[in-house]
């Protein structure tokens, strides 16, 4: 696991939670509609068998959108135990 030195320009701010290093707060701001006039917090989490366990993401800023639930858990496929692979980074993913 690495913070990056070039971020894409979406991302705001990457920042260790608690000093934890696998607890990470990436501060996202959105370019298009319609979550461009905000700022989102995703945490990170990184389960101790990281890489063979694949993080867990939470947005902990509250928001509509049909792959996130009611507590801000994502529902993406590559996010599954099933379908992780050892070689998916942070960055990759």
């Amino acid at each position: 696991m690495r913070l990056t030195r070039s971020k894409p320009s979406y991302i705001h701010e990457v920042r260790v939670e608690n000093g934890n290093q696998k607890e990470w707060v990436v501060s996202l701001l959105p370019p298009r509609p319609p979550y461009n006039d905000g700022m989102f917090d995703l945490r990170i989490t990184f389960p101790a068998e990281y890489p063979f366990k694949p993080p867990i993401l939470r947005l902990a800023t509250p928001i509509y959108h049909p792959n996130i639930d009611e507590k801000g858990q994502m529902c993406l496929a590559i996010l599954q135990y099933d379908n992780w692979k050892p070689g998916t980074n942070v960055e990759s993913s």
